[in-house]
């Protein structure tokens, strides 16, 4: 089968499953607009545990954390391994990866090959081949959902969605400058511009590697993860934003995720 053909599956489920699909992008409409317009104090509903929101907001900058070799290379990994097993289900009418592992197995040896013998291609190949034993990340399984937005979790679900969408519709946008002869680096007047307004740093004085503001996002998820087990499941949202008022305040900062992935 042409990869062309065997792509499209994968392409259109993609964008069903994250928020393309009419019913599901209406619902999300809804979501946003109840939450936006709607005085909440008039419908009681479930929140979802405080806990379980800074995991998920934890977890979703993880794979998202930049790299020398990729500004995205956890989560693009991922994407490819996802990718991969769709493409394998569709040209083998719906054989999993893991029921046919030798053949799986020469497929990726294959793609691998057309790559380099790096140990990032030895890397890289040891994570396709181990996928099916992994968990997969909180941001995909949410988005995966497709609950009511009633339900405790589903600003969670929201929020993964457009987050897997941003990194498609970014990836194409690059594709298409570098299409039309554009470099990146063309952009620094207006990315330079946009880290001041935004505060991530002083005016005129962009950092020599725009990465460098992982570091504050590094710290803050570190001190996240150490004061987990002090604050405990039970504890309010008052008290988790009062334990870590400026660690919430830097993961609220997801302007960083555009700089750092306009800049290659």
């Amino acid at each position: 089968m042409a990869a062309g053909s065997a792509l499209q599956p994968v392409a259109a489920d993609w964008l069903t499953t994250w928020g393309l699909d009419l019913r599901q992008l209406s619902r999300d409409r809804e979501a946003r607009n109840e939450s936006s317009y709607r005085p909440s104090g008039l419908v009681k509903n479930i929140p979802a545990k405080t806990k379980d929101c800074f995991a998920t907001v934890g977890d979703l900058w993880r794979v998202l954390e930049p790299a020398s070799t990729g500004r995205f290379e956890v989560l693009d990994s991922y994407l490819l391994r996802f990718c991969l097993e769709a493409i394998f289900k569709s040209v083998t009418a719906g054989t999993l990866p893991k029921s046919a592992r030798q053949r799986y197995r020469r497929e990726v040896d294959r793609m691998i090959a057309g790559v380099n013998a790096s140990g990032d291609a030895k890397r890289l190949r040891a994570f396709l081949l181990q996928g099916h034993e992994r968990s997969d990340p909180d941001v995909f399984k949410m988005a995966r959902k497709t609950d009511l937005p009633s339900a405790p979790d589903h600003h969670l679900q929201v929020l993964s969605r457009a987050a897997l969408l941003l990194r498609i519709a970014s990836g194409s946008c690059a594709l298409l400058l570098q299409a039309g002869g554009t470099s990146l680096s063309q952009l620094h007047f207006w990315w330079s511009h946009l880290g001041e307004v935004r505060g991530c740093w002083e005016r005129r004085s962009p950092p020599q590697n725009v990465t460098d503001l992982w570091a504050d996002i590094e710290e803050a998820l570190e001190q996240l993860e150490s004061k987990r087990s002090i604050l405990g499941r039970d504890k309010s949202l008052l008290r988790w934003r009062q334990e870590l008022l400026s660690e919430v305040s830097v993961l609220g900062e997801c302007e960083r995720i555009g700089l750092w992935g306009i800049n290659v």
